[in-house]
């Protein structure tokens, strides 16, 4: 075999050049014009996603016309392409506002910003084959249908601050244990779980406020005066155990995370405190900021 010459390599990059240009049409004038026409243009008659099949170029373009009914206003950055031989793989940013169904899930009218990549395989000037991957979890969280990963972590401190509060409120509280149980002829140690005081029939669960809300590029200076601003108030309202605001200045995403007495001490203070929150968000966020209230502790 010919070991490829310095001709090889610029017909390779002149067609790679081509193909992600290919791809780069399809984005701009059907995903983000809506003009479906262009589908037929771009893709085999034959092939779409992950494997060839029958449908073709109509079954893409009854996709594309579910997601822009559902995203009117989507609108796909391509971010960086890389191609080799008939291969084209295509980093790229969805941004829009659900106005419709979208994965089974009625209108919610918020805005989402999700990355993913395109897998492109180009045959006679067409696209014969594409994968595609996106950031389905996030695009949830934003939609308001999941909450961020980041509650664990608060639910797991506020689990924390709870039993603290019952070992100072009462010295020798009884703990309740799971039973062990053996494996491989080994017993496991017990497992603390709720700790629940003597003599009653079990706690009063308290409540976690977490915000999650992610920050423009270049805003990052809102959350610390955020949190200069708003927890010192937060924290002398009434039903107050903790509070704190914690988050990422590479992704912008952050959280103000407050834990409560009660159900009702929770939700009078989110209206006392609203008003504050709106203020320094306001313009700041790629997204409207996420407000969840989650019990913590039930009763044992």
């Amino acid at each position: 075999m010919r070991p490829p010459d310095g001709n090889d390599a610029a017909q390779q990059g002149c067609a790679g050049e081509v193909h992600k240009a290919l791809v780069r049409r399809f984005v701009e004038e059907a995903v983000n014009r809506g003009n479906l026409d262009v589908v037929a243009d771009v893709c085999a008659p034959t092939g779409f996603g992950y494997q060839t099949t029958g449908d073709g170029p109509e079954s893409i373009r009854e996709l594309l016309a579910l997601y822009r009914s559902a995203v009117p206003d989507a609108c796909w950055t391509v971010e960086q392409q890389v191609a080799e031989g008939d291969t084209v793989v295509t980093r790229f940013t969805a941004r829009g506002t659900q106005q419709g169904a979208l994965l089974g899930l009625p209108p919610t009218r918020r805005p989402m910003v999700v990355p993913g990549v395109l897998i492109s395989r180009c045959r006679d000037g067409k696209i014969a084959v594409e994968w595609a991957q996106a950031d389905l979890l996030g695009l949830l969280q934003q939609l308001g249908v999941m909450p961020h990963l980041e509650l664990d972590k608060a639910v797991a401190a506020a689990q924390v601050l709870r039993a603290g509060s019952l070992l100072a409120a009462e010295p020798a509280p009884r703990l309740s244990y799971q039973a062990p149980y053996a494996r491989g002829g080994t017993s496991t140690p017990p497992i603390p779980v709720a700790p629940t005081h003597a003599g009653t029939k079990g706690v009063t669960p308290m409540y976690a406020r977490l915000v999650a809300f992610a920050l423009q590029a270049g805003k990052e200076s809102v959350a610390t005066d955020l949190a200069r601003d708003l927890v010192p108030a937060i924290r002398q309202q009434p039903g107050c155990e903790a509070v704190t605001c914690f988050g990422d200045s590479d992704s912008g995403q952050y959280y103000l995370y407050v834990l409560w007495s009660s159900e009702e001490e929770a939700n009078a203070a989110a209206r006392v405190m609203a008003p504050g929150l709106e203020r320094h968000l306001a313009g700041n966020t790629v997204a409207p900021p996420q407000r969840n209230l989650y019990p913590v502790l039930e009763s044992a």
